[in-house]
């Protein structure tokens, strides 16, 4: 069994919800989600809190009945890389953002467990709650299939250079797709698809304070 299956198996077993265990954590449910479906790991920090909150050794979570700091370096070696972390906003509201990605508006930072995102960006708005707050910072992978998995968070930018943060669902016709939020205060809407410019599948996020 692998680190998130792990995770997953002992928090529903402690009958937490990701967004409790997220809540626990001080992390986004996006993170946890992210965390179980083996798209990043946790660094020792975070299995330390784990460890601590699922009453198991480190050991258990990581599967190896050896050096616990080195499993872990194991499971995290090769993961880490120098992400371009852009001190823009991309709105989790209905507010668009018109700013151009210029160069230098951005620095390098290393967070582990992303090795196969792209970019980092400031969230702004409290239409993602809880998943993701203003002030976060969302780490972004390029999109690059010719279809849509359906049911993740995106960062969606428009031919119109608006920027926003929903999850995708389907649309009313093949040629739409739903964005929506996870605060219910905000209402679903439909965007075609030919619109988009850019999309990026959101594989998680970090608070500001840590880079």
């Amino acid at each position: 069994m692998d680190i998130g299956e792990k995770i997953r198996e002992l928090r529903i077993e402690k009958r937490m919800s990701q967004k409790d265990l997220a809540e626990k954590m001080g992390l986004a449910v996006a993170t946890i989600s992210s965390y179980e479906v083996n798209n990043s790991q946790p660094n020792i920090e975070k299995l330390v809190h784990l460890s601590k909150l699922f009453g198991v050794s480190i050991d258990e979570i990581v599967g190896n009945s050896g050096n616990a700091i080195q499993s872990v370096n194991n499971a995290i070696s090769g993961q880490t890389k120098t992400m371009k972390y852009f001190d823009l906003e991309a709105s989790a509201g209905n507010t668009s953002m018109y700013e151009d990605g210029n160069d230098s508006l951005y620095k390098e930072i290393n967070v582990p467990g992303f090795s196969d995102c792209d970019f980092a960006l400031n969230v702004w708005g409290d239409s993602m709650i809880p998943s993701l707050h203003n002030g976060s910072i969302a780490i972004c992978k390029e999109w690059k299939q010719s279809f849509i998995e359906y049911g993740y968070i995106y960062l969606i930018i428009t031919k119109e250079n608006h920027r926003m943060i929903k999850y995708i669902k389907p649309g009313s016709s093949p040629e739409t797709i739903t964005c929506e939020s996870e605060n219910k205060f905000y209402q679903a809407f439909e965007i075609r698809k030919d619109e988009i410019l850019k999309l990026y599948m959101v594989k998680g996020s970090i608070e500001r304070s840590t880079i």
